[in-house]
């Protein structure tokens, strides 16, 4: 198997052999039982246990297994199929914060489905909670720990890098894609649950929406997604809830409240950006 790494410690391309990806100067990166390997070193750690925790994991992943995001997956889906980023016989695609891997398995399915040949599919999170569970769940894909503000991956190895409702740097995006490659990114669109926020804050609002591309970028496309999500049970809630940055941000009798909530109705509203490194 060709890999897309490069050793975190030197820089130097990473080749898997046996159980283990290693680079020419000697450095060992072995890989779990659970099918995932760590390049996330630990002085580049800005805590001992980065990212998403074991809890946040499971109720995202219990909370997408329900069905609701499944619009924005076949949406992103039909953009990375819809086109080649290249003329290569085996383009390759990395999900940059890819968490519990939901949108590379549906990426799989569809690629299996559509019989779409040789498409390597890579996914990397900083939260080992995630990529474990992701790598156990699809075995079609390639996880890593990482940071997606530090790839470890090799320079202009990249077809296609998805950034899906995550935080990246798009300096580090360029350098690890072709000069043909495309950069897609899932954001929040302006009414992105709105609903949920109009039951947490006193005065929500609207998500902004970015006038310019990303630095050494220019966007070629633009697609939005919007459709009503209705949740009726109160675990449902909790789980949206705990999957989003606002649970972590609010006071106690905040959180409590919007913990209690049976019914909820918001809106699911997502931008997808097709964008090309410039000359």
């Amino acid at each position: 198997m060709n890999s897309i790494y490069q050793c975190p410690v030197c820089n130097l391309p990473l080749n898997l052999q046996e159980q283990q990806f290693t680079c020419t100067a000697g450095h060992c990166f072995d890989i779990a039982r659970q099918g995932y390997v760590n390049l996330l070193l630990a002085h580049h750690k800005k805590s001992a246990d980065p990212g998403d925790d074991k809890g946040m994991v499971a109720n995202r992943r219990a909370f997408l297994e329900t069905g609701h995001y499944d619009r924005l997956a076949a949406a992103l889906a039909d953009v990375v199929y819809s086109a080649s980023a290249s003329d290569q016989p085996s383009p390759q695609l990395l999900d940059a914060g890819c968490g519990e891997g939901f949108y590379l398995q549906h990426l799989a399915a569809n690629r299996d489905r559509k019989d779409i040949p040789s498409i390597g599919l890579w996914g990397l999170d900083i939260s080992k909670h995630a990529v474990s569970a992701a790598a156990q769940r699809d075995k079609r894909s390639r996880f890593c720990v990482g940071s997606s503000f530090r790839l470890p991956v090799r320079p202009a190895c990249l077809d296609t890098i998805l950034q899906v409702f995550a935080p990246g740097d798009p300096a580090e995006y360029r350098r690890v894609l072709k000069p043909n490659g495309r950069f897609i990114a899932m954001t929040p669109g302006p009414e992105h649950l709105f609903g949920l926020k109009k039951l947490i804050y006193d005065k929500p609002q609207k998500h902004p929406q970015p006038s310019n591309a990303p630095s050494g970028f220019e966007q070629v496309e633009r697609h939005r997604i919007t459709y009503s999500l209705a949740l009726n049970d109160n675990l449902s809630i909790q789980r949206l809830l705990s999957m989003t940055p606002y649970y972590w941000h609010l006071d106690r009798p905040t959180q409590e409240r919007a913990l209690a909530a049976t019914v909820l109705e918001t809106n699911i509203d997502a931008v997808l950006s097709i964008y090309q490194p410039t000359v």
